[in-house]
């Protein structure tokens, strides 16, 4: 785990001294060595028109023959290479019986064998893991920007007016090279207020592009071409009974987990409590030697808290427990270093505090496993259910659309009274009534649609047919942004996670469990429809009671924290004079939620939110428009 960035321009030589800022900008995500490699990719070899950087925090290999930059042994192939790379062991003899002659047992030497010997796309069919890959190929005078199959890694990319393009694992890097100018990205405006984060690679400044998951970039002297290497399959359901697919999940799921425990360091889960994390910390203590640790956040108020589910996991298997406790007084801090992490506004609350869980279990493990990714690829959402029952009676819901008051749709969620069931199931991950959007935002309708409309071309592109389609949807949008939370928060404490439910070749598969086995039809929302085949493993191991209880999510009681002294005089001191200025949202409308907060009628979930995204985007524009990142990095917590 570690962090890349460089910079090209095909036309002319590049500086190499604004690559050694980068490194230094992020060193965060790999503070244990650091390397640099000068290049020319063009057949002029006088022009050096490559820069490329790298931050390793070491994983694999700790000695000297993990160091990357790494060349071949011809010293023209070369990789700067962030992630890991699970089942590399098993292609080491195999290179070997090909003349390959390996330095160390670095996962990086073997990527950079696997594409001598078979070329970029087999190398990367071969792959189980999460990558961010800059390949450079002097052979042919080309080279690569690879994205994992899923997104776990972040790859940015812009091009500047000269024609530089730049790469990294956080754009932050982007402001350390001259021709980098920071503009707001104002279409990426309504979808955030909406729905708390942007699809489809976009980002919040104009021309960063976050690659798609599955997807690489080839890089010549003539095009930059973007090549779609893997999505998920649309392939028909298995005709496996639910038993067969509960064994077969479990294997792939246990192989999963074999692998994301490889490690030469110590490895630990986090824990929330919820069955996934539960699920997974249990088969991954038969792959530990050691007794497995642990780590979980805890809160005073109960509503937030799956403390005594934690506990029931630790003491039923004897794991060693760490559990910190995430105070108001921690709150103010951790959300200014969250977003200077993050590099976008903090959508979800709870990532504060995933932060100072992080940063705490650095002091006992370098790699964490987490339980990211299930319900997506599981139909772990209450909405699944809903769609499951829409589906099966297309007819009622049209007529009951029809039926309804226009006016009455607009308070809540559906945009006209013919949204159809995709514009339905899209609005129902809204953060913000209809109404509430526009009263931030001066909005209306159409601003609304065109960001439903963006979401519909993804359902509309996503594979599948019923749920599993809107199963894909939600791999393709909120999974994506979930994993860059996990990323963004775990390399800020120099720390790697790793996701075994999101296995690409479990993930594959589990596209091909029939819905049924999954998800049951259900005209509301009821945690008891979903994710039926994990919950089914889970109350083998964990009981009923345990596993048939509602949603938690992973949350913070913001609001309490919104009345803390300190918070409140930043807010009104810094934070709404700024917005003010901005004209971003409505001024008045936001002063009048922040001053009738603590009234009995903002006790709903929309006032919290409007405040919430509001005063995130303000704290993140004041950081990476109104200034630069690289003036904020003395943040200390």
């Amino acid at each position: 785990m570690c962090a890349i960035m460089g910079y090209y321009n095909r036309n002319k030589s590049v500086s190499g001294s604004y690559i050694e800022l980068m490194e230094q900008i992020l060193e965060h995500r790999g503070p244990n060595d650091n390397g640099t490699e000068l290049i020319s990719i063009s057949t002029d070899k006088d022009i050096v028109n490559c820069a490329i950087g790298f931050d390793r925090l070491s994983i694999r290999d700790l000695s000297l023959t993990g160091h990357q930059p790494m060349k071949n042994n011809e010293g023209d192939v070369i990789i700067a290479f962030n992630g890991e790379i699970y089942n590399a062991d098993e292609y080491r003899d195999e290179l070997k019986s090909l003349g390959y002659v390996f330095r160390g047992h670095s996962d990086t030497e073997v990527i950079l064998y696997l594409y001598q010997a078979y070329g970029i796309d087999e190398m990367l069919r071969k792959l189980d893991g999460m990558y961010a890959i800059c390949l450079v190929d002097k052979r042919e005078d080309v080279f690569y920007l690879i994205r994992d199959r899923l997104g776990e890694k972040p790859l940015y990319t812009f091009t500047s007016s000269d024609g530089t393009l730049m790469f990294a694992s956080e754009y932050k890097a982007f402001y350390c090279h001259p021709e980098f100018k920071a503009e707001l990205n104002e279409s990426a405006l309504d979808e955030y207020f909406l729905f708390r984060y942007v699809t489809g690679g976009d980002t919040f400044l104009k021309g960063v592009y976050n690659l798609t998951p599955g997807t690489y970039l080839r890089i010549d002297g003539k095009e930059i071409k973007q090549v779609k290497y893997w999505s998920i399959p649309d392939v028909a359901k298995n005709k496996l009974s639910k038993e067969e697919n509960k064994k077969r999940f479990l294997e792939l799921l246990n192989l999963s987990i074999k692998r994301r425990l490889i490690a030469d360091v110590k490895v630990g889960v986090q824990l929330s409590g919820g069955i996934d994390s539960s699920y997974l910390s249990m088969l991954a203590q038969k792959y530990t030697d050691e007794k497995l640790q642990t780590f979980s956040i805890t809160f005073d108020d109960k509503k937030f808290s799956e403390e005594p589910y934690v506990d029931i996991v630790n003491e039923k298997f004897g794991f060693l427990s760490h559990k910190y406790k995430f105070t108001p007084d921690r709150f103010f801090d951790c959300w200014r270093e969250c977003t200077w992490y993050f590099e976008q506004p903090m959508n979800h609350e709870g990532t504060v505090a995933l932060l100072f869980l992080n940063k705490r279990a650095k002091d006992c493990v370098t790699v964490m496993l987490c339980g990211e990714g299930a319900d997506e690829t599981l139909g772990g959402y209450d909405r699944f259910g809903w769609i499951a029952y829409y589906l099966k009676h297309k007819l009622r819901f049209k007529v009951k659309r029809l039926l309804q008051n226009y006016s009455s749709l607009l308070h809540f969620k559906p945009i006209s009274p013919l949204t159809n069931i995709d514009e339905r199931f899209i609005t129902q991950t809204q953060y913000v009534s209809n109404n509430m959007f526009m009263g931030l935002r001066n909005g209306n309708v159409d601003r609304i649609l065109k960001v439903v409309n963006k979401r519909k071309r993804i359902l509309n592109a996503s594979p599948g047919k019923g749920v599993r389609k809107y199963m894909n949807y939600e791999v393709s949008t909120y999974m994506s942004d979930i994993l860059m939370r996990a990323d963004k928060v775990s390399m800020a404490a120099s720390l790697e996670v790793r996701v075994p439910f999101i296995m690409p070749e479990l993930v594959e598969f589990s596209s091909t469990i029939p819905d049924e086995y999954l998800v049951l039809s259900a005209p509301n929302n009821n945690s008891f429809h979903t994710k039926r085949l994990l919950k089914e493993l889970s109350e083998e191991a964990f009981g009923h009671d345990f596993t048939y209880r509602k949603k938690c999510g992973f949350s913070v009681p913001v609001m309490e924290y919104f009345n803390s002294p300190q918070v409140v005089e930043y807010i009104e001191t810094s934070i709404l004079p700024s917005i003010k200025n901005r004209k971003v949202v409505n001024y008045d409308f936001i002063c009048n939620l922040w001053n009738t907060r603590n009234t009995i009628g903002a006790t709903s979930w929309e006032y919290h939110d409007a405040l919430w995204t509001t005063f995130s985007f303000e704290l993140w524009a004041q950081m990476y428009l109104d200034n630069s990142p690289l003036d904020w990095k003395h943040i200390d917590i």
